[in-house]
Order: C-alpha cells, then sequence, then structure tokens
C-alpha cells in the first residue's frame, strides 16, 4: 500500500499527476487533510470542504481508497493500516522538512520497513496558484 497525504484543495493536474505517479508503486491510500487541520497547519480554510475534497479524490482511477488525516503526526494516522510499503510526497519539499512536518523518524520508518518516495511536482500549477489568480 502507498500512502499519499494531502489537502487537495482546488483539485487540478498537479494532483492527478502526483497521484499517477504513486500508483506505479502500488495501490494508493490517499490521505485528505481535514478542514481543522488545514487551518490549524496552513492558517487559512480550504476553498473545498473535506467531504467534497474526499469524493472528488476518490474518483480518481488512481486511488484505491480515501480517508481523512486529522493529526499533523502523520504515525498516528497511519498506526492501524497494515502493508505500507510507501509514503509518496512531491518533490517540492526537501525530505527533511517533509520528515519534521509529518514527524517521520528515521527510526520509526527503519522499523516499519516504510520507503519515503519523492515524486516530481508538476510545473507551473498548485492549489495556491489557483487561489491567488481568483482575487486577481
Amino acid at each position: 500500500m502507498i500512502i499519499v497525504a494531502g489537502t487537495f484543495d482546488l483539485f487540478h493536474i498537479g494532483h492527478v499527476n502526483l497521484l499517477k505517479r504513486a500508483s506505479n508503486f502500488g495501490d494508493v491510500l490517499a490521505f485528505v487533510n481535514t478542514d481543522r487541520f488545514v487551518e490549524e497547519f496552513k492558517h487559512r480554510k480550504p476553498v473545498v470542504n473535506q467531504e467534497d475534497r474526499r469524493a472528488v479524490v476518490k474518483t480518481c482511477k488512481y486511488v484505491t481508497d480515501v480517508q481523512f488525516n486529522d493529526n499533523a503526526d502523520l504515525k498516528e494516522t497511519l498506526k492501524y493500516i497494515d502493508n505500507i510499503t510507501g509514503i509518496v510526497f512531491g518533490d517540492d519539499y526537501d525530505i527533511e522538512k517533509y520528515r519534521k512536518q509529518t514527524q517521520i523518524t528515521r527510526e520509526w520508518q527503519a522499523l516499519k520497513g516504510i520507503a519515503l518516495i519523492q515524486l516530481p511536482r508538476t510545473d507551473g500549477v498548485s492549489s495556491t496558484d489557483i487561489r491567488s489568480n481568483l482575487h486577481t
């Protein structure tokens, strides 16, 4: 099982590409960050509510299942998930910044035998850019 966690606000081709690339490594379980978590972490509300974001991600053919993430400590969210082989994230994140953000330690990763897989980001598109362009 491959894990991809994110806000997935204003679902766009960059999200599709990440999920497609992730599916090359196995079945994808996507975690959509809850509205509460997004507000706490990003200090703003998502444009699209969590139920709608989950529904949109679930329609993506590269995703096997979708659950919610309400925790900065990704290890807590994943503790009841079996057969995780990798956690995928975009290369716009420095791996050490990603570890700090998700609280994925090298020790936990080694204990669980889970790979951190950094995949290319789709240039020129992001939810942040889309949101900014809505206000211009």
